[in-house]
């Protein structure tokens, strides 16, 4: 039985160390650092000043920060920055420091998303899908333990062509739908290395005129994390969720975040895994692999009257992410995400209360989108 949108299981986070010096720099600085350590030591065997000797000691130390074998004051306050966002909520956190001092942040999120058109296996037809988002989000940064609170609103548009068999006397069972996302979290310490996580959140899946209270399901999260190793943090818990036309369903909720090294981690969160490979200070490579189950209750006057429409997927999907920050103000913190990849088992099912009326495996099929996200 598959998860109906999952939340994040907020990987714990520990900041990446300031990269190594390579090669040909590494040895030009390796160079300079001994020329300017032999020079500073014959000019105070010679009696130099100890405001010389302190000179060369700043020449160093610029030289070694110009050749990339010491961090910068700019860097070290990144990864201060970064640090005392660790225990934040962001599960991918930006990469440049988030210079917005207010205790609460509020970030909004733009998204657009393309499943290609695909065949009906087990019916006349195919169908294509478009959905476009937005959200918006609320996060306290001042301390270890906060709040987080979201919205979310879906545009989905289906383009059925020739689907005679899915439907009993219509070639189009849906057309647009949308999505209404709610979520409370909360973060905190336990004690003894351990923090907690607990998630309500409430979704409003429907077509245009169906009934909002029909159409509502809830979901519930509690988890336990804490870091076993330097590089590994696990987190255990339970994920309970309603579904339109049966019994709510509890399942485990199981994860861990490895970094593998100062550019390499893999996260596994319930239905979603995440490979990432940062290859600048500023941009990183995905991989994804995800399931997700979005169910919609439809009006009174369509071909499934009242009854429900769902669309299960599992994507694979591979894409970059990079800062896109304009200047110091509100977009400074912006990041943008692109990606492609394929859907490799898809169901589409129509039911009404607990019979299925019609339903058909769907063709492996493409999918690619991006996501703008910026600070307000």
């Amino acid at each position: 039985m598959g998860y109906n949108h999952p939340p994040a299981m907020l990987p714990l986070h520990r900041p990446a160390p300031p990269r190594p010096a390579h090669g040909a720099r590494a040895l030009i600085g390796c160079v300079a650092t001994v020329v300017l350590a032999a020079g500073t030591a014959a000019a105070n065997g010679g009696g130099a000043a100890p405001q010389q000797a302190e000179a060369d000691d700043d020449l160093d130390a610029a030289w070694q920060e110009a050749l990339g074998l010491r961090p910068t004051e700019g860097a070290v306050a990144a990864e201060g920055a970064r640090e005392d966002a660790s225990d934040a909520f962001d599960a991918e956190p930006a990469f440049q420091p988030d210079g917005r001092g207010a205790a609460w942040h509020w970030d909004f999120e733009l998204s657009g998303r393309q499943l290609g058109r695909a065949g009906l296996d087990d019916a006349n037809g195919d169908v294509e899908r478009r959905t476009y988002g937005i959200d918006l989000s609320v996060t306290d940064r001042r301390g270890r333990s906060g709040w987080r609170f979201d919205y979310g609103f879906d545009a989905h548009q289906y383009r059925f062509s020739g689907a005679t068999g899915l439907l009993p006397g219509t070639d189009a069972p849906v057309e647009s739908l949308v999505t209404h996302r709610f979520d409370a979290i909360y973060r905190g310490v336990l004690g003894g290395g351990w923090s907690g996580t607990a998630l309500v959140g409430f979704d409003i899946g429907m077509e245009t005129g169906a009934d909002i209270g029909d159409a509502l399901t809830w979901r519930a999260l509690a988890l336990a994390g804490r870091d076993v190793r330097e590089d590994l943090a696990i987190q255990v818990g339970v994920f309970a969720f309603d579904r339109l036309e049966d019994d709510p369903f509890v399942v485990p909720a199981i994860g861990f975040d490895w970094r593998i090294d100062a550019a390499t981690r893999l996260a596994i969160y319930g239905p979603r895994a995440r490979f990432s490979y940062r290859y600048d200070d500023d941009a990183e490579f995905f991989v994804r692999a995800a399931y997700r189950n979005d169910q919609f209750r439809l009006d009174d006057s369509g071909p499934n009257p009242e009854g429900t429409f769902s669309d299960a997927a599992f994507s694979v999907v591979a894409g970059m992410r990079f800062d896109a920050g304009i200047g110091e103000g509100v977009l400074a913190t912006a990041r943008l995400e692109v990606y492609a990849g394929a859907i490799v088992d898809r169901e589409l099912e129509f039911r009404i209360g607990d019979v299925e009326v019609g339903s058909s495996d769907v063709s492996s099929g493409v999918v690619f989108g991006l996501n703008y996200t910026f600070g307000l």
